[in-house]
């Protein structure tokens, strides 16, 4: 029977996939398959140096409705995905989401196939059940485990239900995880359960997920993920627009870490203190850039609770408060590479 690794990325969080794979090589060599939802030629290249690349670009016929402010914006990708779960090229399949940093040899998993559903997967931590209670669902209502990773047969039946049932919710949706959790509770249907550290964002987690806005920090002031990810616009010139930097005297300590973080994701030409460009974005080092600018590329404030700010290009980090998590972000930074240098 095959065994190996499902993973899938759009052309927004291909980003990932060579942090992902630097981590999961240094204790696996079982095959990975990737669903393509979307990619650019860049991220199919980095996909396809990684494992067989499957097409999934095709959208859900469903449309998928949503009023969470963060579930909205991957409803539909939720359902993408379970839809092609069954092109996994495996009999027995591991799904990791991108965001998840594998420290160990998942092999073992595999042992929780054996079970008459099929399926396994990690319940939820208790930090992620009161999020749930936060949104203000139902508290009977709640799910029980966490759909970033899981694993499966491709005959298991419990993979119908699960793309059923979030069809079926589709006009309500919340999250995929939580509608397969409800779905099951209501079938009476029983599923294996992984460890919880295969699937925490505890520190000492042995696939440690990294979900959620404050992880997200996390991932991106990780040196590998900043190492690997090379911008795709790097041959990218243009003698009309720029970025002004605005510098003072107590911020030019942050301007080398903001250089390096905005040379990420573009190569416009930055200058400090100065508008030498026809068109300019005027920044201090309290923004955050996180995506490919235009002049017109839209800031949110790092308090913006109506926006899931990972999605956003640029972030500012305003007040006292702002500066505060900023310092502590790139603290963060410092404490991430000193624990993957001694990992």
């Amino acid at each position: 029977m095959s065994e190996g690794i499902l993973i899938g990325t759009n052309a927004d969080y291909e980003r990932y996939l060579p942090w992902w794979h630097h981590h999961y090589k240094k204790h696996n060599d079982l095959p990975v398959a990737i669903l393509d939802f979307g990619m650019s030629p860049w991220g199919l290249a980095k996909a396809k140096a990684i494992g067989k690349v499957i097409d999934a670009k095709a959208l859900p016929k469903t449309s998928v409705h949503c009023d969470i402010v963060y579930a909205k914006d991957i409803a539909t990708a939720c359902l993408q995905r379970l839809e092609n779960l069954k092109k996994s090229p495996f009999d027995t399949t591991l799904w990791l989401d991108l965001d998840c940093l594998v420290r160990c040899d998942v092999q073992p998993l595999f042992e929780y196939i054996h079970h008459p559903s099929g399926f396994a997967a990690a319940p939820i931590t208790d930090q992620a059940f009161e999020w749930q209670k936060k949104l203000q669902l139902n508290t009977q209502k709640l799910g029980t485990l966490n759909g970033g990773v899981f694993l499966f047969k491709k005959s298991s039946f419990v993979l119908d239900i699960w793309v059923d049932a979030t069809r079926a919710a589709a006009e309500n949706f919340h999250y995929d995880d939580l509608i397969l959790s409800l779905a099951l509770r209501e079938k009476k249907i029983e599923i294996n359960w992984l460890p919880q550290e295969y699937n925490t964002d505890a520190s000492n987690a042995k696939i440690r997920h990294l979900f959620g806005r404050y992880n997200k920090c996390l991932l991106y002031c990780d040196p590998n993920y900043r190492y690997f990810y090379h911008s795709p616009f790097e041959h990218e010139v243009s003698g009309d627009f720029g970025v002004v930097l605005h510098v003072e005297p107590n911020t030019e300590g942050l301007v080398d870490w903001w250089i390096k973080n905005y040379r990420m994701y573009n190569n416009f030409p930055v200058a400090i203190n100065k508008d030498p460009f026809k068109k300019s974005l005027k920044l201090t080092p309290f923004h955050i850039v996180q995506g490919h600018l235009t002049p017109t590329t839209r800031i949110y404030d790092f308090q913006d609770r109506h926006v899931y700010l990972p999605y956003a290009k640029i972030v500012h980090y305003t007040g006292k408060a702002g500066r505060a998590a900023l310092l502590a972000e790139v603290m963060i930074g410092q404490l991430m590479h000193e624990e993957q240098t001694n990992a």
